[in-house]
């Protein structure tokens, strides 16, 4: 396993200054680590909409609709999940894959409170393009064809996002399937990436093969990967990467490629992480 490296934040003036060379860094090593960062919400709001007008997503100066969010993960925590620090707590995911006409693309993550033990309430990250590029050409050219549907998953159309169908809604409902490519380009570098749900919760299936419906061995095939790319990012350490938190540390992940894990080891009221998402087209104004 991979320690992500920190590098001393350097100052709002100084990121603007000397900014391509943290836009190289981002898209070459796909998140950033600043330590000692130590921001406020304006601070951190500037500084993505740096990152936005830079590295073309949303909130940016252009449009500053926000897109913050908290996150002590507290509902991953009752009497009955109690998680060590050896274990995960927050499963693999990516963000919202199934949001193809606008995905999310980027993170800032500001540790504003981080009072837990050391090694506790680490992050995991596992590069999806270069899973991908673990697999052998027919792999790879079967993987860029498939077109998943998320079962019991429904797109609201007025309202543009995506939910949980209830069996005694099943009959009733004519909002569209949530459908998405498997692998995808990355918006800057063009690279190929997988993009999944890794959740046990989420159940999908091959909804397209090649634009046709598919084959029992087109299906087949696809459950037989699918259950290789789960295996690599559970089992094999080789290609996680970790971040170990400190008070004040500012990530910049990207989150079209990232998949990533929360480890445990810390209660609700010692751990919380000021959050912002970046994503291609801009975010709807807050009510």
């Amino acid at each position: 396993m991979y320690t992500i490296k920190t590098i001393e934040f350097p100052g709002y003036e100084e990121l603007k200054n000397n900014f391509n060379q943290y836009k190289d860094m981002f898209l070459s090593d796909s998140i950033i680590a600043f330590r000692n960062a130590n921001i406020n919400f304006e601070m951190q709001t500037k500084i993505m909409h740096l990152f936005g007008d830079n590295l073309s997503w949303y909130p940016n100066s252009s449009n500053k609709n926000p897109s913050d969010y908290i996150e002590t993960h507290h509902k991953h925590m009752d009497e009955k999940n109690v998680f060590d620090k050896n274990s995960i707590m927050l499963q693999w995911h990516q963000e919202h894959v199934a949001q193809e006409h606008n995905p999310y693309v980027s993170g800032l993550w500001n540790m504003i409170l981080f009072k837990c033990e050391p090694n506790t309430g680490k992050t995991f990250f596992v590069d999806m393009s270069k899973l991908f590029n673990m697999f052998n050409d027919e792999d790879k050219d079967f993987l860029s064809k498939c077109q998943i549907l998320i079962k019991n998953y429904r797109w609201h159309g007025k309202k543009d996002y995506y939910y949980y169908l209830d069996e005694k809604d099943s009959k009733n409902n004519n909002d569209e399937l949530v459908t998405y490519s498997l692998v995808s380009e990355h918006w800057i570098t063009k690279e190929k990436t997988i993009r999944t749900y890794l959740s046990e919760s989420e159940v999908t299936s091959l909804y397209k093969f090649n634009n046709e419906t598919p084959t029992i061995e087109n299906i087949n095939k696809y459950k037989e990967i699918s259950k290789k790319i789960n295996n690599e990012i559970n089992n094999n350490e080789d290609i996680r990467m970790q971040h170990i938190w400190e008070q004040g540390d500012l990530l910049v992940p990207d989150l079209f490629k990232l998949a990533h894990a929360v480890s445990g080891g810390f209660n609700k009221d010692q751990r919380q992480l000021d959050g912002m998402f970046g994503t291609l087209s801009p975010w709807p104004k807050k009510d």
